[in-house]
Parts: structure tokens; sequence; C-alpha cells
């Protein structure tokens, strides 16, 4: 007897290992590289201020700040953006790798460890996932708080005890600390105390464990309501009305699109498969409804934004792939053992090959950053007496970005730069009366403008597409377009 405890002490012992190891492997990949300067990412610059001085905005919940601060004391640097950029980052790191593994033991759990690796490395090297544990951004945050929500949501269902629920409550919390979007997330949670008919004192015991997160976390805003308030308003504004540039309308497939260009066919193809099972398969587990239809949900409510941003799919995306692997497992428990062998081989081969395309491209872009060899090439190459203008998406050291973040030395050229966009402030007119020589842009610029008012940005850059002369070009294989300006053009405007 004493025999069996020790080994099944060793046992689970083994399996924690093996989620760790899994966890840390993915941290160490996505860690390569991570180095990159503030300003590479259009928001990076306003959230290091935000813990630097603790005047915070309030445009979002404030999981990822508690978490950077907490994140920043533990690995020390010095009081500077770049290294608390990198506090930020290490918190994205972690919480994607923990995502990964929290789906992949929500696999585990009923279809066996086997499931639970496959899914845990399709999710943790996927393109969004990878790319988005790379910023310092909510939505690696988010992802992680979902993942506790679903697994949280199996155990209380198996289990319906006081503790699970408080669990279940608390993780919800999370989901919308992270990121308003979050508040979906409650869907599962009301779903399965309906189903479980939760008695008056379950109810409350969600509701508070989930409001009890909600305020711990967000305790800076209790006492600035009428802020907190103002930025609410402001950011539903940018959802229904959009935010500069950043403008599409309803109809725009931008979010499925950038499913259909991270994820293999397959998975996508056995996510619809997924919702097929479940409806015909009733009632099924509220777990098995959730994992299957919660995509749908997120992918709904993004359809209803204005701003369609590529990391915004990403709930959906790696619930996609959860959702994939667990019907590959629940029907190969319905197959002979010869035919389910079959269908998962296949399965795996195509998913594997697919999987491997998307991450090596994604990978690659990181590894040799465009951005990179730009200012290397122009470091090299141009004279020095050279005057570059320069979008700020372009990431070149210009006095202003160098004196944010001096982690890539300046260029021996001037280099100015005129907002995000050169396009929206400038003209290749006005460029050459400044002195400007060349200038470095993000590419295809001209398909970022604002729908109502799109002709200042898309004249300037299809003239200087049309009549400058190129020197440098930069396009990366990639299938992830944004945040990183990954194509790069370099023009020489002298007459």
């Amino acid at each position: 007897m004493e025999h069996s405890a020790q080994t099944a002490i060793l046992r689970r012992l083994g399996v924690a290992g093996l989620w760790l190891a899994i966890v840390a492997a993915l941290v160490a990949i996505y860690s390569i590289r991570i180095g990159f300067p503030v300003y590479w990412h259009p928001d990076e610059p306003t959230k290091v201020p935000q813990i630097m001085s603790g005047g915070y905005n309030f445009n979002h919940p404030q999981l990822l700040l508690r978490l950077t601060a907490i994140s920043k004391w533990l690995l020390g640097g010095a009081d500077i953006p770049h290294d608390v950029a990198l506090a930020g980052r290490a918190v994205s790191m972690i919480c994607s790798a923990l995502a990964a593994a929290a789906f992949g033991l929500l696999l585990a759990r009923p279809f066996g460890i086997a499931f639970g690796i496959a899914a845990a490395l399709l999710i943790g090297l996927s393109p969004l996932v990878y790319e988005n544990a790379h910023y310092f951004k909510e939505d690696a945050t988010l992802l992680f708080a979902i993942s506790l929500v679903l697994l949280a949501l199996q155990i209380a269902e198996e289990k319906f005890s006081m503790a699970h629920l408080g669990l279940l409550g608390a993780a919800a919390g999370l989901a919308i600390a992270a990121k308003y979007i979050g508040v979906l997330m409650v869907l599962p949670v009301v779903t399965l105390l309906v189903v479980k008919r939760a008695s008056p004192l379950q109810w409350a015991i969600v509701i508070g464990s989930l409001l009890a997160v909600v305020l711990a976390v967000n305790y800076p805003a209790l006492n600035r309501l009428d802020e907190v308030a103002t930025a609410f308003t402001r950011e539903w504004g940018r959802v229904t009305a959009g935010q500069g540039p950043a403008i599409r309308d309803f109809r725009s497939p931008k979010i499925l699109l950038t499913l259909w260009n991270t994820l293999p066919a397959i998975a996508i193809a056995l996510w619809i498969v997924c919702l097929a099972v479940r409806l015909r398969r009733l009632p099924g587990t509220v777990t098995a409804w959730a994992i299957a239809f919660m995509p749908l949900v997120f992918l709904v409510a993004l359809q209803m934004s204005v701003i369609k941003v590529d990391r915004y799919a990403l709930p959906a995306a790696a619930m996609m792939l959860a959702a994939a692997v667990w019907v590959c497992a629940e029907i190969s428990r319905d197959l002979r053992p010869r035919q389910a062998a079959a269908f998962l081989g296949i399965c795996l081969v195509i998913a594997s090959v697919s999987s491997a395309r998307l991450f090596k491209e994604t990978f690659d872009g990181y590894v040799d950053d465009n951005r990179l060899r730009m200012i290397q090439w122009i470091r090299d190459k141009l004279p020095s007496d050279a005057v570059i203008a320069a979008d700020q998406l372009a990431g070149l050291p210009d006095p202003d970005n160098f004196a944010f973040d001096p982690s890539i030395p300046p260029l021996p050229q001037k280099v100015i730069r005129q907002g995000a966009f050169l396009g929206d402030t400038a003209t290749i007119e006005s460029l050459r009366a400044a002195g400007v020589t060349h200038v470095v842009v993000r590419m295809p610029a001209e398909f970022d403008f604002r729908q109502e008012r799109p002709t200042l940005r898309q004249k300037f850059y299809l003239r200087l597409y049309a009549d400058a002369k190129p020197v440098r070009i930069y396009i990366a294989n990639g299938p992830v377009r944004r945040p990183a300006p990954v194509n790069l053009r370099l023009y020489d405007i002298r007459m």
C-alpha cells in the first residue's frame, strides 16, 4: 500500500515536471530577441510611464500593470523605459506559456497526456500566441485568464463544491480584470450555474469571488472613478467610431482573414466539425460547449467593433485550436483502434507540417527583424550627410526615440520623424524643402488610411512608390503583419 502511494506521488511529480518543462521551453523560445526597443510597438511607450509614475490612464483594466509591477520588483533593473518594458514583456511571455499549458491540462484531464501535450504545443507555438508573447500588452494576460476560466469551469462541473465555485468566480474576475472583452467569459460561468441549478449561496460565492478579484486588481481606480468612467467612454468610442487611421467598418473581414492566415486550415476545419459534434451530441458538458462555441462568441463580438487588429483574434484562435484537438480526441474514442490511429496520424501530420511552416515564418521575422536589417544597411551604405524622414512604425532610432530608449545607437545620418505616418503631415515637396534626401516607410501604408478621408495619406504613398527611386526593400514572409512593421522601403526622393 505504501509502495502504491509512493508510486502515485512520483507519477504526479513527473506530470507536474512535464508541464513545467513545457512552460519553461515556451518561455525560452519567446525570449529570443525580446530586447527590441520600446518604440517598435506603437502602444508600449504609453504603458511604460504608467508603471514608472503611477499615472494610470485607465484605458484598460489593470491586471497587466499589477503583474508588471511585481515582475519589475522581482527582476530588478533600472527605472528606465527599456527595463520597464522588459518587465511587462516577461509577464506576457509567462502568461502565454501558462495559457498554453492550461489549455493542455484542459485536454489532458479527459483525454490523456498525449492530447494535452499536443494542445499545449499547438497553441503555444501558434503565430498569434507567439507574437503577442513579445509585447507589453493586455492580450497575453487575457488569454491566460481565459484558459483559467475554462479549466476552472471543467473542474467545477466535475465537482460542484463551494471551493471550486470560488475558484471559478476568481478566474472570471481575472478575465474581466485583464481586458474589458474578458467579460464574455462570464457566459459559460452563468451557463454552468443555471444547468447545475445553483443555490443562492452558490451564486453568491461565484459573484463575490469575481467582484473581489476585479476590485483587488483595480484598486487604484477605486478613488478615481470619474477618470475610469471617462477612459471607458473614450475606449467605447474607439470601438464604435474608430481610432485615427485604425478605422474599418463593421463588414470588414479583417479578423476572419487573420485567423485564416495564422491557423492551419485543418484546425479551422476541425473547429467547425467540433461545432457540429456539439449540436449533434446533446446535451453534452458545459465545458465542451464552451470550448466549441466561445470562439464564435468572441468572433461575433469582434465583428461588431469598428477597429479590427490582428491581436484581437488571439482568444478565438487559441480556443479554436483547443477545440480542434478536443474533437480529434472525441472522434478517436468512437473509432476502432486502427481507425483511430490512422485518423489521428493523418491529422497530426497535416497539422504539424502546417503549424511548423507558420511558426517558422513568424519566428524568422523576429530573429532576423527587417528593422534591424534596414538600420544596419543605412548605417553602412548611406552617406553620413543624408537626411532621412521616416514613419514612426519604421522603427529608426531618431533623436526622440533614442532619448526614450537608447538600446539601438543613433545613426550617423540625420533622422527626422513627423508622426506615425509621413503621409499624414508631409508631402514630397515639403520634405525636399526641408532638406530630406531619403525616406523610410512601412508598406503597404496606402491601405491604412481612414475610409472617410483617404486622399492625404494615400496620395503621398502612391506618389512616393511611383516617382521616387527605391534604394532598399525588405519584405517579410510571415503571416502576421501587425504590430511589427516588418515590410520596409527606403526611397531616394532627390530630384
